[in-house]
């Protein structure tokens, strides 16, 4: 007997056939339309030809569905029929036709966070609704940036599921540990945290000793660190020590230019700490690299939307005029005046952007029996149940992916997402998705989702602003071609360390949508190499290069590639 038989893999389905073999006695029970999990093996054509293994197979529907209105399941069942290889069936229920189902098309991903918070507490207010009986379900981890802050604004409490808040992510703690030490080099704990990240082999006895030394000396760490030569214990580490402070240093250097703006300058931090260069050469799964990435891409998104809402220009404070309302002159306080959350340089708009994040860091203290909005990627949602489910980015490249718009069997999969994310609903269902959207670091006008065109429009209650609807799915090689080419365009990165770098890569370095599988291409370090695989991520594309026999993964706006 054998459950979820849908996300059988290869050596899985050996071991079945082993088993049953000798009397054919088998039972499975599946469902090909939540076969969401390929990138763990999983194989959807298994269980597709699960009578062929085994002639004379019984097959039993079960097509009553307990738990959602025949609005929510005929909205699934509009959407899973275009998938080509599945298993005939409908799902159906002896309920309530149910609410139709709102679709809101928002003017941005705030305005698009901004609605789901407060209709969630508007529901909550009148009693329809408990926070735990709501969950907001997103297909990549990175959209749950806008909404946590929305929810953390609006005073509704929240937890992610299957995942970390966006700011308790490994990788945006440690770039915000970057950017707290260059801000505040006495900053002791932001120190401990990344003199070692990436490894630098600093251990933790030398930090210890570092610690030590700082107390004593009644300095913070990071001035020790800089004299380590002058400590007897520090000296054998001092030449690895000493590069930590000089990147840090060189960083603070960069910033009191003022030659970037904030999200250049995030994406600079993100790049010379050698942060991503280590995410990516880690040999963990393909998916857990991809999805680290992004949420370094987005936090570029964070940084440019918070400089455009704090940068102020220059004022003049001797020329600068306030009167009382009675036409009499008031005199300036010029500290209280530059503390009213604005800044004219990039320095100034670190400091506060670090003052509001640590905000979100503290976190909301939460136990097992609180009220709170569920969180999570629709992966994470499978099997579980909501009264009111909201589904964010709907649009093309963000749901279905802008990886899985490559290929056919990808784009199904994206449509059993969302029939599983569609499910998930009791009684309400919202989609929801914006016009302009910035994701990873660029602002995107993309189309609505096709997988909403596929719903009959009689289901649905259209809100916010009118746009039309894809009318042609891409089909065919050329244009599943063209496709792929405008979306990787327009959330191709815009971000480069600085003018210099950009003029680098405009006369000869390679970008993302330049390179392909088997092209040979030189590494400035690495030398000679072949392509062996290119995929998009975060409006990059992580890039696996063999040279000579040394296998390494790399994002191709920082790789440095050139042709062979």
């Amino acid at each position: 007997m054998v459950d979820e038989y849908q996300d059988t893999n290869e050596t899985q389905y050996r071991a079945v056939m082993k088993l049953a073999s000798g009397s054919g006695n088998i039972c499975v029970v599946g469902d090909d339309d939540q076969s969401i999990y390929s990138f763990r093996g999983a194989d959807v054509r298994l269980i597709l030809k699960f009578e062929k293994d085994f002639p004379g197979a019984r097959v039993i529907k079960l097509e009553e569905n307990y738990r959602s209105t025949k609005t929510i399941l005929d909205a699934a069942n509009c959407v899973i029929s275009n998938n080509t290889k599945r298993k005939s069936k409908r799902l159906r229920t002896e309920g309530q036709q149910g609410e139709k189902i709102i679709v809101m098309n928002a003017d941005t991903s705030a305005g698009e966070a901004d609605f789901v918070g407060r209709t969630i507490k508007m529901m909550v207010d009148k009693g329809k609704f408990k926070f735990s009986d709501c969950a907001v379900l997103y297909r990549m981890n990175a959209l749950s940036r806008n909404i946590e802050t929305t929810l953390h604004n609006l005073g509704i409490p929240f937890r992610v599921y299957g995942g970390m808040r966006f700011y308790d992510r490994k990788e945006i703690k440690d770039v915000l540990a970057y950017l707290r030490l260059i801000n505040d080099p006495r900053d002791n704990i932001a120190f401990e945290r990344i003199i070692n990240v990436p490894k630098r082999g600093i251990g933790d006895a030398t930090i210890e000793k570092i610690r030590q030394y700082a107390l004593a000396d009644n300095i913070s760490m990071f001035e020790v660190a800089e004299h380590s030569v002058d400590y007897p214990e520090l000296v054998r580490s001092a030449n690895r020590i000493c590069a930590f402070t000089d990147l840090i240093n060189e960083m603070k250097g960069k910033l009191r230019e003022d030659e970037m703006d904030f999200a250049h300058f995030v994406d600079y931090v993100e790049n010379e700490s050698g942060i991503i260069e280590e995410i990516t050469e880690q040999r963990e799964k393909k998916g857990e690299i991809i999805d680290r990435v992004e949420n370094l891409k987005e936090l570029l998104s964070e940084a440019a939307e918070y400089d455009k809402a704090h940068r102020a220009e220059p004022v003049d404070m001797d020329t600068l005029e306030i009167d009382d309302g009675d036409g009499l002159p008031v005199e300036v306080d010029e500290d209280f005046f530059f503390d009213t959350a604005t800044a004219d340089t990039t320095e100034g708009i670190l400091g506060l952007y670090l003052e509001n994040a640590s905000l979100f860091t503290e976190g909301d203290e939460f136990n097992d029996t609180d009220d709170f909005v569920k969180l999570m990627s629709i992966h994470s949602a499978k099997g579980l149940e909501f009264g009111a489910v909201f589904i964010i980015g709907l649009e093309e490249g963000v749901f279905p992916s802008y990886r899985s718009i490559q290929s056919m069997e990808d784009t199904e999969e994206e449509r059993r997402l969302m029939y599983v994310a569609i499910t998930r609903a009791k009684k309400n269902l919202f989609i929801v998705l914006a016009r302009q959207r910035m994701l990873f670091g660029q602002t995107n006008c993309n189309q609505p989702s096709r997988f909403i065109k596929e719903i009959n429009p009689e289901l649905l209650y259209l809100m916010g602003s009118k746009r039309e609807t894809p009318k042609d799915v891409p089909q065919g090689e050329t244009q599943r071609e063209k496709s792929k080419k405008s979306i990787a365009s327009a959330i191709k990165s815009q971000f480069t360390a600085d003018k210099k770098k950009q003029s680098q890569q405009r006369e000869g370095q390679l970008g993302p949508n330049d390179l392909f599988e088997g092209m040979k291409v030189v590494h400035p370090r690495f030398g000679e190499g072949v392509i062996l695989k290119v995929e998009p991520v975060g409006g990059d594309a992580l890039v696996t290069v063999d040279f000579d026999g040394m296998r390494k993964n790399m994002l191709a706006n920082a790789a440095g590639l050139s042709k062979a």
